[in-house]
């Protein structure tokens, strides 16, 4: 019985292991798929014939881990190298390394002042989407607030014939949202929302997030507009710092 449950699981994961080489698009993921794939047979065969199939079969799991992870970074740095080729802005390409425990909402990336970076710049992640600025520079590490967090504020406008603009400001490290809006009755939820290229280091036209929606208080003289982030900040590994140009 132990037996026919192995080969079964093996099976099962064999099934999962083949879709994802079928998945696979670069050359060096795919030939480790393909190496990993020659010698799946031989492990399956191995689990009706010894007692290590579960320990086999664990194997097997973190190996395509670390090919689903792989692929992930790959296309991550493919489409912030993408953005580039786009665009005369400049930047250093620099990893997260890690979260304040208390405060997520700030990051801290292995470049620093060697690499040019300097309080203030623009971080962005995939695509050109501005996530947050550096707010900290050692010779080698630097220390990002993201557009979420409470000390945040970027000066935006939405695109469109009007490009009403405003302040976007952090809430709470969890939310943001673009304020002292005047012209309230030209925005209307959905509009993309960007920054102005009012301030230093930050270029125009950066993309964050989209509108939500569009409140304002009887006798208010501004418009206040909730913001939903353009990305998903806990999925974001690879970031660059534009650089002045």
């Amino acid at each position: 019985m132990r037996n026919a449950n192995t080969i079964r699981l093996a099976g099962v994961l064999a099934f999962g292991f083949i879709l994802i080489v079928i998945a696979l698009n670069l050359s060096g993921v795919q030939l480790l798929a393909n190496q990993s794939f020659i010698s799946l047979e031989t492990r399956i065969r191995s689990f009706s014939e010894t007692g290590t199939g579960e320990t086999d079969a664990i194997s097997l799991l973190e190996q395509q881990v670390r090919i689903e992870s792989l692929e992930s970074e790959n296309k991550r740095l493919r489409d912030l190298l993408g953005f580039f080729d786009t665009t005369s802005l400049h930047g250093i390409t620099a990893n997260i390394i890690g979260r304040d425990p208390l405060d997520p909402s700030v990051v801290y990336i292995d470049q620093g002042s060697r690499s040019g970076l300097a309080v203030g710049q623009p971080a962005v992640a995939a695509n050109g989407v501005l996530i947050g600025k550096v707010s900290h520079v050692t010779i080698h590490k630097a220390t990002i607030e993201l557009v979420v967090n409470d000390a945040s504020r970027i000066a935006v406008k939405t695109i469109g014939d009007t490009g009403t603009g405003g302040i976007l400001r952090g809430y709470g490290g969890e939310t943001m949202r673009m304020e002292l809006v005047i012209e309230s009755e030209n925005v209307l939820p959905g509009a993309v929302v960007v920054s102005s290229g009012l301030e230093a280091f930050v270029p125009e036209n950066l993309i964050i997030g989209v509108l939500g929606t569009v409140e304002k208080s009887l006798g208010d003289l501004f418009a206040h507009s909730d913001v939903q982030p353009a990305v998903d900040f806990n999925t974001v590994r690879i970031i660059s710092i534009l650089l002045p140009v």
